[in-house]
């Protein structure tokens, strides 16, 4: 078992002891068990998310035809934007990501070649 430093105000310290003691148990059990609770809560919220998506697959899957494309096909003279340039374009915070953005969706238009990409696996 790995010892972790922590520094915490001492305040804090004073009280949480103050409710170890009345649960009988030690400061040092109380943190290992909320770390251990934060972790397998982690693995379950994961774990709903992936029975989620799968329902999601099982529900919404479509049979799309013969695909009649290659990947040969897209590649050839098309510039692919993701869906975040559009965000940058927009964006005045950043304002070189913003410049570059603007300027590759018209270049884009200019060349007809872009193609759009709505999400990126």
């Amino acid at each position: 078992m790995s010892n972790i430093t922590m520094s915490i105000d001492d305040e804090i310290i004073k009280k949480v002891r103050k409710i170890a003691i009345d649960k009988n148990t030690s400061l040092t059990a109380m943190n290992r068990e909320f770390l251990k609770s934060t972790a397998e809560h982690d693995v379950v919220k994961r774990g709903l998310s992936i029975k989620e998506l799968d329902k999601s697959f099982a529900v919404h899957s479509r049979d799309m035809g013969k695909r009649g494309w290659t990947r040969q096909t897209f590649m050839n003279d098309r510039i692919f934007i993701d869906t975040n340039v559009f965000i940058y374009a927009y964006d005045k915070h950043e304002p070189e990501k913003q410049k570059r953005a603007q300027f590759l969706l018209k270049e884009g238009i200019q060349n007809d070649n872009n193609e759009i990409i709505g999400v990126v696996l």
